[in-house]
């Protein structure tokens, strides 16, 4: 059974309302209603009454909701005895990519309170060198690795997605295609190498011309992101996204620019290295629920 699910019901249940509920959790409604909805499916019960603007509960709905706020109540408690252990550890993790390393570093410094996070990029098999030295504690690829030495855990998947300001004329288009960016003058952040390669491939599959800015340092492409009218490139699990709430993003359909990223750690680091992995997944699989619908 989904946790996300049984969040977003005692969400619902609380407020009554979908508009509220969708607010308090920072999920889109479509995403809300489409949780509950496949609770609903899986317990086989009606657990809302949709009306015009309100919620209200069916009576097995009201009989269950004590127990799912007692299950969310416990889970929140691990969760918090999780972190609280991870606070106290340093963390040095390493990638083949600078994106990913500041995507995942990011993630983990926004939600474990003074952590003490050191970075490193460089080949595979350095990465993998230090970490079974010990001088690395996880390691992020876009393989998974198998190695009887070596725990491999999925943390997500990334998608290009192209953001867009409101005066665009593709802002109000449902579906943006790769057709629609020909000719389009586009910022690319310029540490994302396996994203620039594969761009210009769909350029000659799909017969299409982009107008590139390259942008290397990360800080003043989030300027220019912020402060210019162009669209821009990025990946579904930059937290850009999040945080720029008046562009419209919307995902570039094409299995080619398209990554899976797995964290690597040593089996006997395995107890330590548990939370970091537990704060990626939550986050990730969470927000990839709410990508998806």
């Amino acid at each position: 059974m989904n946790l996300q699910y049984l969040a977003y019901f005692a969400e619902a249940a609380e407020t009554k309302n979908m508009t509220k509920a969708a607010s308090r959790l920072y999920v889109s409604q479509s995403a809300l209603s489409q949780g509950i909805k496949k609770l609903e499916a899986e317990l086989g019960k009606t657990l809302l009454i949709r009306m015009k603007n309100d919620v209200q509960l069916t009576s097995y709905g009201h009989d269950i909701l004590p127990h799912v706020q007692t299950i969310l109540s416990e889970v929140k408690k691990i969760q918090t005895g999780i972190l609280n252990a991870a606070e106290k550890n340093a963390l040095h993790i390493g990638s083949t990519d600078m994106a990913s390393l500041r995507y995942f570093g990011a993630t983990l410094a926004n939600m474990i309170s003074n952590l003490d996070l050191q970075t490193k990029t460089d080949i595979f098999e350095k990465l993998q060198d230090d970490l079974i030295k010990g001088a690395l504690d996880l390691i992020f690829t876009d393989v998974p690795i198998h190695h009887p030495m070596m725990f491999c855990s999925y943390i997500c998947e990334s998608r290009l997605s192209v953001s867009i300001p409101p005066h665009h004329r593709l802002y109000t288009k449902e579906y943006v295609e790769w057709k629609d960016l020909d000719r389009e003058l586009i910022l690319v952040p310029d540490d994302t190498s396996f994203m620039i390669s594969r761009i210009h491939e769909t350029e000659k599959e799909k017969n299409i011309k982009l107008k590139r800015i390259y942008q290397k340092d990360y800080s003043i492409f989030i300027n220019l992101v912020y402060n210019t009218p162009y669209l821009h490139f990025d990946s579904t699990i930059d937290h850009i996204r999040a945080r720029n709430a008046e562009r419209r993003d919307a995902v570039i359909e094409n299995p080619r620019i398209m990554t899976k990223y797995y964290a690597v750690c040593m089996k006997n680091k395995l107890p330590q290295m548990l939370p970091f992995l537990t704060a990626l997944q939550k986050y990730y699989w969470d927000f990839e629920e709410e990508t998806i619908n």
